[in-house]
């Protein structure tokens, strides 16, 4: 008995389907490919001008080049579907699905898998770090990071290999198939819905899990941010009753600092209270100036006798009920009142003010942020001056301020911020403070029988003429790269025109200078030399001295030496080495003038703790290096002393260092 089977008839003809899909499909595929591209090429631009300085820029920049590949092929895949869709003569001997999923399709899920890879490694990690920084820093340096993405390539490329060289058996069968495929069948909905979820799975994991990354960071953030709150909260005083006050104690922001200008800087250590103001007071003060009149809280003013009576919060507002936006808006009132007054030793002029009444937006919210910050500045200043041990950085007048930012202390290693940290408030466990603390009942070094000053500056022989010269070397290849302006002074004529512009006439030309005056200027012929053994000898109008400078910049047709003494002191004691330095070398520019020469001495001094005097930025200035190239110079100067100082300070007690 033969069965019988009902066939149903097609919800869509062939023709209506294949028109949906088509209107569909093809501009969402143009759409999302174009953008993948030319997003993905702007990402790599802009990652590779910063460089994978970091694990999370090498990341990023893999994660671009896999999905700007994932993008490159879906390009083919839609030509080769169109193509064949259009060609009546491969409709009928090639299978159409066959032919596209061995062309682009094997490829396109390979950077799919290498892209989901990396953005779960992202993930891990950046979780990690959460938990345990360090430990994810010491773990996952950048080259480790990069070693890694390349195995993640290389391993998922060797995965898909077989499938790859497997394609050429495929083709061998689609060309000996001769029967004709016809491209769309009558099917079902389930056939279509089928169709759909097997075109979107690429994109949907892909958005799926960066939803996922995208959450979890919001709520990462929000976290954070709470905690933040929290922390600010119990610093102003709202805590529980019965709670100590720890938060002053937790330091989050570490910039290491002197003094600014001759005047007092923002402290050493920044907390996390500090923070903490200078972003949610800004906002409370412009809420409470936007607010109505009638929609101000009354604040009820308790007196002595015992009398409750309520009055207006603005009329009766003190010191100590304003908040601190409120009180620095008052103080910049009062400067503004007050006019611009002198604040250093420089004189007036020096500084430049910001007025009150002028900014308006952004600018009004930076001048409050600033003066929350020079008022915990001043706090901090306070208590360090009655610190004599802890607060002798106060006292570092010629010192230039050294700031880290995250990036910078995210790249240290955790040895060089205790460092850091305890040789600026004097913390080092040396004999005297042993002694100090306790610890130990002689107070002289084991050697030298001397405090950490002259272990940092003075003692290990050997081992400072090691820093010194390292020092000498960055700063004379510094100096090497100085060139003077020789172009003359350009010249114009001034123009007068009367009043009513009704009659003009050119008066005499005069010459303008616009370029800043230097001491190389004039003449091409510089030569640097150093008292190093790989550098040039000094000329011989030195050596026929006794002294002996650290570099010596002279010029033979104009007759010019410039002499630079090095001097790696303490820096308590800069301005008296730069005095000693000058005196020193009085009588040999003497000398040099009565022989005809322009001479001139410039000491420059380097903390032993990595701070930089004023005098190495003049030097600088004064050679015509200036902007960026200044920058990194003085901080390749304070990096370089700074890692010598702490390299003699874990080496203090091997005696080999101090033999000659």
């Amino acid at each position: 008995m033969e069965s019988s089977s009902i066939t149903a008839a097609p919800f869509l003809s062939d023709a209506l389907f294949k028109t949906l899909i088509d209107s569909f499909f093809t501009p969402l595929v143009v759409c999302i490919t174009t953008l993948g591209i030319v997003g993905n090429v702007i990402n790599i631009m802009i990652f590779r001008k910063r460089a994978p300085m970091d694990v999370m820029t090498t990341c990023f920049i893999a994660l671009a080049v896999s999905d700007l590949l994932y993008f490159c092929f879906c390009v083919p895949d839609f030509i080769v579907a169109a193509f064949i869709k259009n060609s009546m003569r491969i409709l009928y001997n090639v299978d159409i699905h066959s032919l596209v999923l061995f062309t682009m399709l094997y490829q396109k899920s390979l950077f799919n898998k290498i892209s989901i890879t990396i953005t779960a490694f992202m993930s891990f990690e950046r979780s990690l770090c959460v938990v345990k920084p360090f430990l994810v820093k010491t773990l996952f340096p950048t080259h480790r990071v990069a070693i890694i993405l390349t195995a993640i390539y290389l391993c998922l490329i060797a995965l898909f290999i077989p499938a790859l060289l497997s394609a050429e058996a495929v083709w061998q069968y689609l060309g000996n198939r001769t029967e004709p495929v016809l491209m769309f069948q009558r099917t079902s909905l389930r056939a279509v819905a089928d169709h759909i979820r097997s075109l979107m799975t690429g994109f949907s994991l892909t958005m799926v899990t960066q939803m996922i990354i995208t959450i979890s960071a919001g709520l990462m953030i929000s976290g954070l941010r709470r905690h933040q709150h929290f922390r600010q909260t119990a610093s102003s005083g709202t805590r529980r009753p019965g709670k100590p006050d720890r938060t002053r104690h937790k330091l989050t922001l570490l910039t290491l600092k002197t003094r600014l200008g001759k005047e007092t800087s923002r402290g050493t250590l920044q907390n996390i209270s500090e923070n903490a103001k200078n972003e949610t007071e800004p906002s409370c003060a412009d809420e409470q100036s936007e607010r109505k009149p009638s929609e101000k809280v009354a604040l009820p003013l308790i007196t002595t006798q015992g009398v409750v009576s309520v009055t207006n919060s603005t009329e009766n507002s003190s010191s100590q009920t304003k908040n601190p936006a409120e009180r620095a808006s008052s103080k910049e009132l009062q400067k503004e009142v007050i006019a611009h007054t002198q604040t250093d030793r420089r004189g007036l002029g020096s500084t430049t003010a910001k007025w009150w009444s002028k900014p308006e937006g952004k600018e009004k919210r930076d001048i409050i942020i600033d003066e929350i910050r020079n008022k915990e500045d001043s706090t901090r200043v306070q208590k360090a001056v009655q610190q004599p041990q802890h607060g002798q950085w106060t006292n570092w007048d010629t010192a230039i301020q050294r700031s880290f930012a995250w990036n910078d202390i995210w790249h240290m290693v955790p040895l060089r911020i205790s460092f850091l940290i305890r040789s600026v408030y004097d913390l080092l466990p040396s004999n005297a403070n042993l002694v100090r603390w306790g610890k130990n009942d002689d107070p002289t070094c084991p050697l030298y029988r001397a405090c950490t000053e002259l272990v940092q500056s003075n003692a290990l022989t050997r081992a400072i003429h090691v820093r010194n010269n390292r020092i000498l070397q960055e700063l004379a290849s510094v100096i090497s790269t100085a060139k003077g302006d020789i172009h003359p002074s350009s010249t114009s004529s001034t123009v007068f025109t009367k009043d009513g512009r009704v009659k003009k006439w050119h008066g005499g030309s005069i010459t303008i200078d616009t370029h800043r005056k230097g001491l190389l200027d004039g003449c091409d012929d510089w030569v640097v030399s150093a008292d190093l053994p790989e550098w040039e000898r000094h000329p011989d109008v030195i050596r026929k001295t006794a002294l002996r400078p650290d570099i010596v910049i002279h010029s033979a047709s104009t007759q010019q030496i410039i002499m630079v003494e090095l001097t790696v002191p303490y820096e308590n004691k800069m301005e008296e080495a730069h005095a000693f330095k000058e005196g020193k070398y009085l009588d040999l520019t003497k000398e040099l003038k009565k022989d005809g020469y322009k001479a001139k001495v410039m000491p420059v001094e380097i903390g032993a703790r990595g701070f930089v005097t004023y005098s190495a930025f003049g030097l600088l200035s004064k050679l015509s290096i200036g902007g960026n190239k200044r920058t990194k110079a003085l901080r390749l100067l304070a990096e370089t002393a700074e890692n010598s100082s702490r390299w003699i300070w874990s080496r203090r007690n091997e005696r080999l260092l101090h033999k000659e």
